[in-house]
């Protein structure tokens, strides 16, 4: 059942997660602002959730190597080797997608609060 929730709460809540996935890269010490502009940001933040959660809409959301998870893969090759050029370190790269887990795991919580036996594996699927 919690598997079955992970896309529409993807979509539901998509433009929230965005705005709190944002806040939580800008908050972020210590910002790189000499490298990516807060607006860069936001754009790349944007196009990468809008294709995860494409990817989400799937049947199999656990296997990434699968052709619907393409453009999500696409996209991180594409931010990693223009960060890279742009000076960042691979630590700072990564946390581009680690730092979206906080506002992702929390809004799961909150959609499943009232089922939460159902929260570990939804967590684990996400």
């Amino acid at each position: 059942m919690a598997k079955s929730r992970i896309p529409n709460v993807l979509q539901t809540h998509q433009e929230e997660l965005l705005e709190a996935w944002v806040r939580e890269q800008l908050a972020e010490a210590p910002r790189r602002a000499d490298l990516i502009a807060e607006s860069d940001l936001r754009q790349q933040s944007a196009e990468f959730l809008e294709a995860f959660c494409q990817a989400t809409q799937s049947d199999n959301l656990t296997d990434i190597m699968t052709s619907q998870w393409g453009e999500v893969r696409e996209i991180l090759t594409r931010l990693s080797h223009s960060r890279t050029q742009q000076g960042f370190t691979s630590w700072e790269t990564a946390r581009f997608v680690l730092s979206l887990k906080q506002p992702w795991f929390a809004r799961l919580s909150q959609e499943l609060e009232q089922e939460l036996e159902t929260l570990p594996d939804a967590v684990w699927a996400a």
